[in-house]
């Protein structure tokens, strides 16, 4: 994984000073959640143009800026994990690596463009569960 461009661990914990706050109020706020789980992107309606911006023009395009969102993800991620997150295994987000954890968060956020489901990953907790596993793998917990 030497050879792979991926955001340092302190730029990425900067990102998360930035936006756990963020990830979290958008799961745990019974209002926003419900608006992030029926999110149609396709078939938007401009309700509540405030949270889409917060998600689309703000998270999203700050992921891809300070490179949370990188390229190379396929190049860590394989069939074995893909399979086993899919499986919603117990305990396998706390079992991957602090590269492996960066590669599905940018997977997550880049399925975006194919399945329109950022707003679902953040409101039913997906995004905040990959965020902090990864900060504490970055802390050394």
């Amino acid at each position: 994984m030497d050879n792979i461009n991926i955001i340092s661990k302190d730029d990425f914990l900067s990102f998360c000073d930035d936006y756990l706050v963020f990830l979290e109020r958008f799961c745990t706020d019974v209002e926003i959640r419900n608006w992030c789980l029926n999110y149609d992107g396709y078939n938007y309606d401009g309700n509540h143009q405030e949270l889409h911006d917060q998600i689309y023009k703000d998270f999203m395009i700050n992921a891809y800026e300070r490179k949370i969102v990188f390229p190379d993800s396929w190049m860590i991620w394989n069939e074995d994990l893909d399979r086993r997150w899919c499986q919603k295994e117990e305990g396998f987000v706390e079992s991957l690596e602090f590269e492996e954890i960066l590669a599905l968060i940018s997977i997550v956020i880049r399925s975006d463009r194919m399945a329109d489901d950022l707003a679902e990953n953040i409101g039913d907790g997906t995004l905040l569960h990959l965020f902090s596993a990864a900060k504490a793998k970055a802390l050394g917990e």
